[in-house]
């Protein structure tokens, strides 16, 4: 069923959004970089965040 889907259904710019979500690094500066971006957020603090105050600007120098 997939596979019809895939041939019959759906348009060429949906077919790249799951070509790009299966493979974001074969466009990292194009369309696979907020999904590239996504992963280095969540790699750094986790689904959760790393805490309240915890993160790499603890201060503002304005």
């Amino acid at each position: 069923a997939a596979v019809a889907m895939w041939f019959f259904f759906m348009h060429d710019y949906q077919k790249q959004r799951v070509l790009t979500f299966l493979d974001p690094e074969s466009d990292p500066l194009g369309t696979g970089w907020n999904i590239i971006q996504s992963k280095a957020a969540i790699g750094s603090g986790g689904v959760f965040g790393k805490g309240w105050l915890l993160g790499t600007q603890s201060h503002l120098d304005f």
